[in-house]
């Protein structure tokens, strides 16, 4: 019973897996579109500062988009090592997936070795259950030669009921 619940367990721990990892992938593939989109977003605000550039005007207006351009590059490099920090969990949660499967062909095994042990103790005890030689299932047949020297059965005697006394 214990063995059956715990390959239950494993079952739903691989399929909790497979679920965050499928979830991971997700936000991964979010996070790269994102990144793209930064990416078209800087291109058309850098040729836009060039074209402001060439005509040296709105240096105040420069400045901010600038300043706007480093913020957009601060956060593609935080959104990269977010990335990054997911696809470590990423291989961190398959390594835990390749584990529980070998735990969980361990436990096949041990509940094969344990199939194996119950079927040779139901062999055992229809075998000794059979022979006729003692009368206790599951005793080895000198204890029964022991038992016959050692206890014989005598009646008991009671001379009158109302000697007996508790």
């Amino acid at each position: 019973m214990l063995i059956s619940l715990s390959l239950i367990f494993l079952q739903y721990l691989k399929l909790y897996h497979i679920i965050i990892l499928r979830n991971q992938c997700q936000l991964t593939r979010e996070k790269l579109n994102k990144i793209h989109l930064t990416t078209d977003v800087l291109d058309q605000e850098y040729y836009q500062l060039k074209q402001i550039l060439s005509s040296s005007m709105y240096k105040n207006d420069i400045e901010e988009r600038l300043i706007n351009i480093e913020n957009e590059q601060q956060r593609s490099l935080i959104d990269q090592q977010r990335i990054y920090t997911l696809e470590h969990l990423n291989r961190q949660f398959k390594n835990d997936l390749n584990a529980s499967k070998l735990i969980n062909e361990s436990l096949k095994r041990r509940l094969n070795c344990t199939c194996q042990i119950n079927n040779k103790n139901e062999y055992l005890r229809s075998y000794l259950s059979t022979q006729k030689s003692w009368p206790f299932p599951y005793c080895p047949p000198w204890i029964p030669a022991k038992l016959s020297s050692i206890h014989e059965e005598k009646p008991l005697k009671i001379s009158s009921p109302l000697s007996v006394s508790m």
